[in-house]
């Protein structure tokens, strides 16, 4: 059940933060920096290859630095609900985090939007 929660949610949040990059891009030449300078990062420090405790036990900076990713809490939700709570961040608060992220980028893509269209 819980599969479901986080299935649906890091569907929207990967939405929303689809549209948010899209929100950045202002010509074709700015998608190579967008995808060195956001996507790339984002997604070698996410926790694919590690979990957060880890990288916590590692140093507590890198695992605090890491919490600023939202892509870990998709990853860490998503292994909380199928193989279970431990050694991972708790289920029920990534999934909240990602309900904030999506909130956070969708307000954010929208405001850029107008802005750019020069809304009334």
């Amino acid at each position: 059940m819980k599969f479901t929660f986080i299935f649906i949610t890091s569907n929207l949040f990967y939405g929303f933060f689809a549209l948010w990059i899209a929100s950045l891009v202002t010509n074709l030449r700015n998608i190579s920096w967008l995808w060195c300078r956001i996507i790339n990062p984002l997604y070698m420090f996410c926790g694919f290859f590690y979990t957060w405790k880890s990288a916590y036990e590692l140093a507590h900076f890198v695992g605090y630095l890491h919490l600023i990713n939202p892509l870990i809490y998709v990853l860490e939700g998503t292994k909380a609900s199928i193989l279970g709570q431990t050694d991972y961040l708790p289920f029920w608060n990534c999934l909240f985090i990602l309900w904030a992220f999506i909130a956070i980028f969708g307000f954010d893509a929208i405001r850029r939007f107008k802005k750019r269209v020069d809304f009334v």
